[in-house]
């Protein structure tokens, strides 16, 4: 894929677009297709739905992370306490989501 279809994909809404038995991702003003989904695939709309709100999902999820980062300077409550387990849980749930975005722009975390 060259640069520009790569920009005009990830700049515009995408869209699922369906013609008898094919099922298509498109950028969503000009029906561009980005993809076809295979017909010997599952749950073939679900994935074409997917597919289609991932670039809305990243931005959201780029933003989450950076808008509310985990609190890491210092263990809070004691250990096993219900405050530190939650500072655990928000901070693998941090890095969970970091890994995810570094995974979708194909970059290290």
């Amino acid at each position: 894929m060259n640069r520009e279809s790569w920009e005009r994909i990830v700049a515009a809404p995408l869209a699922v677009a369906q013609r008898r038995w094919n099922i298509r991702v498109v950028v969503a003003a000009d029906d561009y297709t980005v993809t076809t989904i295979s017909q010997d695939m599952n749950d073939r709309e679900e994935y074409a739905r997917l597919f289609a709100a991932a670039p809305e999902l990243l931005a959201a999820l780029k933003q989450y992370v950076a808008t509310y980062p985990a609190f890491k300077s210092r263990p809070i409550g004691a250990p096993g306490s219900p405050a530190r387990i939650e500072q655990d849980v928000l901070i693998a749930m941090e890095m969970a989501a970091r890994t995810a975005i570094a995974k979708a722009e194909g970059t290290d975390v």
